[in-house]
């Protein structure tokens, strides 16, 4: 009987063991989530061309987490050209009319990434 105790115990704190393990390790890391917008600040009239053009990812965020990083995809050639850091805005160059794709990358803290892509269109 003193066996079958012992086994049985050992068994119990086997078990136990592999939940508190299972338990430490936490849920998994979740993405963030990138999204962008463009901003256009009119500085001295619009006719003038001293407009300041900016898209802005103000709107990515991460549920379980915070955003370290914004890389962006100015020219739409599939290349993360810009880094602005932990900023979420970055200035275009755009000054022709016409319709510019643009991308953001962002990073979390747990280094997952994610990208999101728009049409700019410039009147």
């Amino acid at each position: 009987m003193k066996k079958f105790l012992t086994m049985g115990l050992s068994a119990l704190i086997l078990s136990m063991l592999c939940c508190a393990a299972a338990s430490a390790q936490g849920s998994p890391n979740q993405p963030p989530h990138a999204d962008l917008q463009v901003v256009i600040i009119i500085i001295n009239g619009g006719s003038s061309g001293s407009d300041k053009k900016s898209v802005d990812a103000g709107p990515s965020y991460d549920l379980d987490g915070e955003l370290v990083g914004f890389e962006w995809d100015l020219d739409g050639n599939g290349s993360f050209e810009t880094d602005t850091g932990g900023l979420s805005r970055a200035e275009v160059g755009f000054t022709e009319p016409g319709d510019y794709w643009v991308g953001v990358r962002v990073t979390d803290d747990a280094g997952d990434t994610d990208t999101h892509y728009a049409w700019v269109t410039l009147n």
